[in-house]
Parts: structure tokens; C-alpha cells; sequence
């Protein structure tokens, strides 16, 4: 997927609220560009959503 987080974070959205996916792989480029971006600015409209945890469950 390309474009601005909001477009990617719409089209994950879209993609698991119609049950196409339950998960996402992701392919990282070797400057590690798109992971920062993905985790800096994707993640937290996600989370935003409810669509994506906050924290992990239990003590592991």
C-alpha cells in the first residue's frame, strides 16, 4: 500500500472490517523508511480506532 498514513490506515481498515484479512506482513525496504513511518504515524490511527492494542496482554 502507498499514500498518506490516513489512506493506508483506511484501506487496513477496510481490508479487516470486511474480513479480508486478520493480519498484515509486511515487506521492510533496506533503509528501514517505511517501518518508521509505519510505526510512527499508521500504528497510532490505528490505535486511535480501537484497531490496533495499546499494550500486550499479560507479562510476556
Amino acid at each position: 500500500m502507498t499514500g498518506t498514513p490516513t489512506h493506508v490506515a483506511d484501506h487496513m481498515q477496510d481490508w479487516f472490517e470486511g474480513g479480508a484479512s486478520d493480519g498484515f506482513s509486511l515487506a521492510i525496504d533496506s533503509y528501514h523508511d517505511e517501518i518508521d513511518a509505519l510505526v510512527d504515524e499508521v500504528v497510532p490511527i490505528l490505535q486511535e480506532r480501537g484497531l490496533f492494542h495499546l499494550d500486550y496482554e499479560g507479562t510476556t
